[in-house]
């Protein structure tokens, strides 16, 4: 039988002496610098996910919103100074489909106005995920308001008991911990990727913008997610875009 060792450039019998193989273990395992040049790894134990991410619910009924940008978007005519715009991210907290919606500034009015139309092209949404941004906690703080004034003008109990089931819960993670939102903040990083190999230092237009945030949207809802089936011969895999249309939005 010949034993390899990794520390020593030999090969070393079962009959043979062992001694300057340990003596040449005992002096890497000292050594400083082979110390630094092979580090033990530590393995992060993860968390266990939200029940929201693992029970089958309706595409967006439970989702994620964030913002990226600001982008500078320059005027169609005139010599006017270019204006801020900000993309505000929904993923799916289920499948993992994604809406990004245009929004102007970073108001409570502009995030409500998105999320409105993130309702009407998407559907009801049960729970929404953000983090402490200041124009979402002014959001719902808003939606709490108006919920509670209409509740008071329909005293009937059958609507008490509809709006309660139905209105839109706002989630927030912890302050200062961007590690809760990790869904949303890998979407971000995608659409990042993406915009900045299409765009790159380039100027553009506000129709310009729409277009390509629309087409980065159609990209990352055609991310395979898994393999349809366990044929070898199968090159179909499952994506958001299943959940949204029956196929891939980019399939030929």
């Amino acid at each position: 039988m010949v034993v390899r060792s990794s520390y020593w450039p030999r090969y070393v019998s079962d009959s043979g002496h062992y001694r300057e193989l340990n003596t040449a273990r005992r002096v890497v395992r000292k050594c400083i610098t082979c110390f630094r040049c092979q580090p033990r790894q530590s393995q992060q134990i993860m968390a266990p996910l939200l029940s929201v991410r693992i029970t089958p619910a309706r595409e967006f009924s439970h989702s994620g919103m964030d913002y990226c940008g600001p982008y500078l978007v320059r005027p169609l005519s005139g010599r006017e100074a270019s204006v801020k715009i900000y993309v505000a991210l929904f993923v799916c907290l289920v499948v993992k489909a994604v809406h990004l919606e245009v929004v102007s500034d970073l108001s409570s009015a502009a995030c409500m106005n998105a999320v409105k139309r993130f309702v009407a092209r998407r559907g009801r949404v049960l729970q929404l995920h953000s983090d402490n941004a200041t124009a979402f906690v002014g959001v719902d703080r808003e939606l709490k308001a108006l919920r509670q004034e209409y509740l008071r003008q329909i005293r009937k109990k059958e609507w008490d008991d509809y709006c309660s089931e139905n209105s839109i819960t706002f989630c927030f993670i912890p302050a200062r911990s961007p590690h809760f939102g990790g869904i949303w903040e890998a979407g971000i990083k995608s659409f990042k990727h993406n915009f900045r190999r299409i765009i790159g230092q380039k100027s553009f237009t506000m129709d310009q913008l729409l277009t390509i945030v629309v087409q980065i949207q159609a990209i990352l809802n055609t991310r395979p997610l898994s393999p349809i089936s366990e044929s070898p011969d199968d090159l179909s895999a499952l994506t958001p875009g299943h959940f949204l249309i029956g196929e891939p939005l980019l399939s030929v």
